[in-house]
């Protein structure tokens, strides 16, 4: 229902931020949230300068969808840009995700890290680092030990990491 859908809508471009941008659990079946651009906007950024926290942050979150937004490390990278842990009902789409510094920052960080999913989607995201190495995982997921958990991936396109573009330990 209409009436159930909150909408954050980005009229401004880039949005440049040195904390996470955090989801909790404020949302669930009865109170859904999406955050994309304003209709004049083709994309809205959001841009972290802090190189020691994710972009975003979804804990315990649900019924939360991200669409056409950049999200992105613009200082050398020593965290994970998008980091999801115990989230339900989860879509991302049409995302970019990575760094756009020219030096790679320490080893060990992902684009997406994610634990426990439940129904969580990423769609036609593009995961990237500009300094080859970046990041170690394009996406990493753990943490399968329940029959609900779920993720679903489609037409993702994962560039520029050092170890694996997709781990997923289930």
């Amino acid at each position: 229902r209409s009436s159930d859908l909150n909408t954050i809508t980005i009229s401004a471009s880039p949005v440049l931020t040195n904390a996470a941008v955090d989801f909790g659990a404020a949302f669930g079946p009865a109170r859904r949230l999406v955050v994309r651009p304003a209709t004049r906007l083709a994309r809205a950024t959001i841009a972290n300068s802090n190189p020691g926290v994710p972009v975003v942050s979804m804990m315990v979150a649900g019924n939360v969808t991200l669409q056409d937004l950049d999200l992105l490390r613009n200082i050398t990278n020593n965290h994970n840009i998008l980091e999801m842990s115990n989230c339900a009902d989860i879509v991302i789409e049409r995302c970019r995700i990575g760094s756009n510094w020219p030096v790679p920052g320490l080893a060990g960080w992902s684009n997406v890290t994610i634990a426990y999913p439940t129904n969580v989607t990423l769609r036609n995201n593009i995961l990237f680092a500009h300094a080859l190495g970046t990041f170690d995982l394009g996406i990493d997921a753990a943490n399968f030990n329940d029959p609900a958990n779920a993720l679903r991936l489609y037409n993702n396109v994962v560039a520029d990491y050092r170890l694996f573009g997709v781990r997923i330990q289930a």
